[in-house]
């Protein structure tokens, strides 16, 4: 049976370590995506633990694009068999504000990281990702605003990761 490779961002906390967990137990090899060192192999030494089949982990800090080329450049030289990618890591933008009270940066900031370092990491994995056939999964919220809970950098930045992905998706069947 061919093994199924997958690389998270994010993996080596919270929601990100638990989709490592849960593929991993189900059978894939799992790279650790981390933009720390120590974090990321503490990650790594409790999937291990649990039986997961770790290769490693890659170092990357999507509000910087160097590290997402070096990322992406990393991934295709080491893993050319990676069958999965999720994008899971992002910052949460200043989530104790109304939009009137928003700072511009604070905007910026969660935009720079959970949209643009996305989409250039999941741009610069299109060739790698087309050849084997395999998925993107991107971790978002519903493009609906909900009157229960609208944090305006995170949500518009996850309903551009939304847009995205339908475009893509759109111009892959066109």
């Amino acid at each position: 049976m061919k093994e199924k490779t997958a690389f998270i961002t994010g993996a080596n906390k919270g929601i990100g370590f638990g989709i490592a967990k849960h593929l991993g137990l189900s059978g894939w090899r799992i790279i650790v995506g981390a933009r720390n060192q120590e974090c990321a192999e503490k990650a790594i030494r409790e999937l291990t633990a649990l039986g997961i089949d770790v290769p490693g982990w890659i170092n990357v800090e999507l509000a910087d694009l160097a590290s997402v080329e070096n990322a992406a450049r990393e991934l295709n030289g080491r893993y050319p068999e990676l069958a999965l990618l999720v994008n899971n890591a992002g910052i949460p933008g200043d989530m104790g504000v109304d939009s009137l009270h928003t700072e511009l940066s604070d905007i910026r900031e969660t935009l720079d990281v959970n949209f643009v370092g996305t989409f250039a990491l999941t741009k610069l994995l299109i060739p790698l990702l087309a050849r084997n056939n395999c998925r993107i999964v991107n971790v978002t919220v519903p493009s609906e605003i909900s009157p229960y809970w609208h944090p305006l950098a995170y949500v518009t930045s996850k309903t551009a990761q939304n847009a995205m992905m339908g475009v893509m998706e759109l111009e892959r069947d066109g």
